[in-house]
């Protein structure tokens, strides 16, 4: 087999493009705050990263506050709090918010819930309960963010001392 004959490079290339596309759907990082603790503008330092398969893209700094993602485009966001109430929390893109939470409790009143078609089921709200290990269950969400480039995402938080969460991103 001669490294020039065109069934060979054509299989390159297409080994090649199949790569590219796996690298692509494993551009991913994850970091945890463990500390329990915030900054002075309430913004939540991320401790420790857990993952981060694309350096050159999702960019952190221990204990910072901010993750930038370099390339522009659609990710996945995945965030996580563990404690007894649900959070207040606001996250941030270039200092300006994205989503945020409403304050604890707000969630739970009837009238914060819109009407139903009739017929039609009410969603119901997930309800977690006390465990005898401690706050196994958090409160989390996916959201999917169109970012542009040198995206700097920050998450403001308020809520009990100690709680801990997580901050994942892939892009797609």
């Amino acid at each position: 087999v001669k490294e020039d004959d065109p069934v060979i490079q054509s299989l390159r290339r297409e080994l090649a493009s199949i790569a590219d596309a796996i690298n692509a759907e494993l551009a991913a990082g994850r970091w945890i705050w463990s500390s329990g603790r915030v900054l002075a503008d309430r913004a939540v330092p991320w401790n420790i990263e857990c993952i981060n398969t694309c350096t050159d893209n999702f960019l952190w700094k221990q204990d910072s506050a901010d993750i930038t993602t370099v390339t522009p485009g659609l990710y996945e966001l995945q965030i996580g709090f563990f404690q007894d109430a649900d959070p207040d929390l606001h996250v941030l893109v270039n200092g300006e918010p994205v989503f945020f939470t409403s304050p604890p409790g707000a969630r739970r009143r009837a009238s914060h819930i819109p009407p139903v078609p009739c017929g039609m089921p009410r969603a119901r709200a997930l309800q977690r309960t006390k465990h005898s290990a401690g706050n196994i269950s958090g409160w989390t969400a996916l959201e999917f963010v169109a970012l542009p480039a040198r995206a700097r995402l920050t998450v403001l938080f308020q809520g009990e001392t100690g709680t801990q969460g997580f901050l994942g991103l892939r892009k797609l």
